[in-house]
């Protein structure tokens, strides 16, 4: 599996309440979350092998080349709440999104059986547009910060070719104009 970046973020934020050292601020953002390439040997049917075990059941069956690839996006919608110390900041993030992830498979030489035919075959994700939800933590000092983010973005169970995530976890430096 190979991860590529870049990953990163851009948006609109504000206050929208601060009581001495609490506040709570507003985010608007879009972030695009990179892509994901994979390459794999593996058996045609999962319940021709054995994860615990490591081995087929049975009989193995010839291995089939699977390559994948794909990204994701998220628009999203946060609050922020944080307690303020002289220049620090310690805030937590959560909200709504909406994200899409975007995924295609080619698998070469497929054989569901020791004597039938290989097969080559193709599949991709036709989820579209999904809501999801983020929730993050972040500490800054004055406008530059380090923030955490977690992504929850699960696949349909009508997707044929899911993504191979079902969530996304970013670590970003963050600088606020």
């Amino acid at each position: 599996m190979r991860l590529e970046v870049p990953a990163f973020e851009v948006g609109f934020t504000g206050p929208i309440y601060q009581r001495g050292s609490w506040g709570v601020d507003w985010h608007a953002d879009w972030a695009w979350l990179g892509s994901v390439k994979t390459t794999a040997m593996a058996v045609p049917l999962d319940a021709n092998y054995n994860t615990a075990m490591k081995s087929c059941n049975g009989q193995c069956l010839p291995l089939a080349k699977y390559v994948g690839s794909g990204h994701a996006q998220a628009f999203m919608l946060a609050l922020e709440p944080h307690y303020d110390y002289g220049k620090w900041r310690f805030g937590v993030q959560f909200g709504p999104t909406l994200y899409k992830s975007t995924w295609s498979i080619d698998v070469s030489d497929i054989r569901y059986s020791q004597t039938a035919d290989p097969q080559n075959l193709s599949g991709s994700n036709q989820d579209g547009w999904r809501f999801g939800t983020v929730v993050g933590a972040s500490v800054a000092y004055g406008q530059l910060s380090i923030a955490y983010q977690h992504f929850f973005m699960k696949p349909s169970s009508s997707n044929l070719a899911p993504p191979v995530w079902h969530s996304v976890d970013l670590i970003m430096l963050r600088y606020r104009f």
